[in-house]
């Protein structure tokens, strides 16, 4: 695929980002919002962000753990670039496909990491958030249950029920390869039978591919130290405790003072749905949605979510510029949109 082709594919969900984040600042009303915006308390914003970066930085020491529990030692400044520019990828792609490659592929050629030994880092990391954001997610809704009128919190039990039914579908799909083998020998079937196989071919490719990917971080995942893999995932408790402060922070910024149960069911449902509407319209559709109807001014919470992603996802592309720049890296001719694992050699990650 072409390189202008090959982003092509994203052109409408960033058309429907862009006329999401339009239509909450009309919703809202520019000249409230803008009011809004202009009266938040930059110390707390500047404070926001220096727990953005701060977050970034501990889940870049996260997955250089889970690296070197895998006995492969890449330096930290190599690990923290290729997160930098995952991170961006991610944060400007739908469903963080993208910059997960990116990097898998970083370390690969700039640490000599086997491609199968970064996917398998890389599904242990979202494991890791998956069990713990479901936690508090649920435990947050059931918190709020006595605090919130039955019309406001009845939808967020319902959303949050599904995200969590989702969450632990993908844990046990990331735990449990043989699953993946298992639907892809449906779809395959199927592909055979529909349009007398027309696009058979086609899906057993892709098939293929996933589940050699999952047989090769499978791989490379039962050689990892245990004592590291703990240690990795137990930063994973202040990383979402940095996320849900900044948001705290932010509301704060903007003269509301949500309680904390609140805040991680906003900071939860954001982070869930930016994986379907990226560039951080999801994070302020969500935001705005579920602090007005806590009964916060419609144009207060769109600033905040505004501020959210301002504070966030828009400073993750410059964070990527400048990590590109200081390690030289090169995405051009590069097929980010699937990390080409099937192709691999298990002990060369070539």
């Amino acid at each position: 695929m072409k390189e202008g082709g090959r982003w092509k594919r994203y052109a409408p969900i960033t058309v429907v980002s862009i006329i999401l984040v339009a239509g909450l600042v009309v919703q809202a009303g520019p000249w409230k919002l803008a009011d809004r915006l202009a009266g938040a308390d930059l110390g707390l914003v500047g404070w926001a962000i220096g727990l953005y970066l701060v977050a970034i930085a501990v889940r870049a020491l996260r997955w250089h753990l889970l690296l070197v529990a895998s006995e492969h030692r890449v330096r930290g400044g190599v690990v923290l670039s290729q997160y930098t520019v995952g991170q961006a990828l991610n944060d400007l792609t739908p469903f963080r496909v993208v910059g997960e490659a990116a990097r898998i592929w970083g370390v690969n050629q700039q640490g000599g990491v086997p491609l199968g030994t970064g996917l398998a880092t890389v599904m242990a990391e979202k494991v890791m958030d998956l069990v713990l954001i479901t936690t508090v997610l649920m435990a947050s809704v059931v918190v709020l249950f006595p605090d919130e009128p039955l019309r406001t919190w009845a939808p967020l039990a319902v959303i949050s029920g599904l995200v969590a039914a989702v969450n632990l579908t993908l844990i046990v799909v990331l735990r449990r390869p043989d699953i993946v083998q298992w639907g892809g020998g449906v779809s395959n079937r199927f592909a055979r039978r529909f349009r007398g196989g027309r696009y058979a071919g086609e899906v057993e490719k892709r098939v293929g591919r996933t589940i050699d990917s999952f047989d090769l971080a499978r791989q490379h995942s039962r050689t990892a130290s245990r004592s590291l893999v703990l240690a990795a995932a137990a930063l994973t408790v202040p990383i979402w405790f940095l996320e849900f402060s900044r948001l705290m922070l932010i509301m704060a910024a903007v003269g509301v003072f949500p309680s904390l149960p609140a805040v991680v069911v906003a900071s939860a449902l954001a982070m869930t749905f930016q994986v379907f509407l990226p560039g951080g319209s999801g994070n302020v559709a969500v935001i705005s949605d579920v602090f007005s109807g806590m009964g916060v001014a419609l144009a207060t919470a769109t600033a905040a979510g505004l501020l959210s992603v301002a504070t966030s996802i828009w400073i993750s592309v410059p964070l990527a510029l400048v990590a590109l720049l200081l390690t030289g890296r090169n995405l051009r001719g590069r097929d980010l949109s699937g990390t080409p694992l099937a192709a691999s050699d298990p002990s060369t990650g070539r």
